[in-house]
């Protein structure tokens, strides 16, 4: 694999474009500035490991996750042309005490790669306030390229809010980014108590 420099983390002051990522039972929806659904990510059903993404009416591409690996493979909308993939390395997959004051010690990262297995972007965790969750910063070699912060609970769903920096983030590669992060978050919260306060 080969790794590209990315220095965090200069965090723009204004975002280009915002979203607000709405989760329920059907799945994950993009609501963007003007109110418009701009991406859908779907679950065709409950034992499928495949994730289709929308744009608007269109299929743009299929998602697979390996709830073992936690690993998210990206796919063209003919789910045969592999575009790229989303890792998280074991060694991140642990924090600390979450409840400690004194923050998290080990942050939760994602790693963006090239069908070549080149990175090309990764996310950079902190803690949010006053909750246990993690805001994930987007960086590549330009610096920030957008923050998902942490969901809060609106009318009995989950609602996150996205920040895009740079309009270089394909709609896919945003979905699988969400998918990666929001089912990792999902994995933590329901099991490994032990690993949050004695991860090694």
């Amino acid at each position: 694999m080969v790794m590209i420099k990315m220095d965090p983390l200069n965090i723009p002051e204004d975002a280009l474009k915002e979203y607000t990522i709405k989760v329920d039972v059907h799945g994950f929806e993009f609501i963007n500035q003007d109110n418009f659904s701009e991406i859908i990510i779907k679950k065709p059903g409950m034992l499928s490991k495949e994730y289709a993404v929308l744009e608007g009416e269109s299929a743009i591409g299929k998602l697979k996750y390996d709830t073992v690996k936690m690993k998210t493979e990206i796919y063209d909308d003919s789910g045969d042309i592999l575009l790229g993939t989303i890792e998280k390395p074991e060694p991140q997959n642990k924090i600390f005490n979450p409840f400690d004051p004194k923050g998290i010690s080990k942050v939760r990262e994602y790693l963006v790669e090239d069908p070549a297995g080149k990175v090309t972007m990764k996310t950079v965790s902190e803690k949010a306030t006053h909750t246990i969750e993690l805001i994930y910063n987007v960086v590549d070699e330009s610096g920030v390229v957008a923050r998902f912060e942490p969901p809060q609970k609106i009318f009995g769903r989950q609602e996150y809010h996205l920040h895009i920096y740079l309009q270089k983030l394909r709609p896919i590669m945003l979905a699988a980014l969400f998918l990666s992060i929001r089912m990792g978050e999902m994995a933590f919260a329901a099991g490994n108590v032990r690993d949050a306060f004695y991860p090694f």
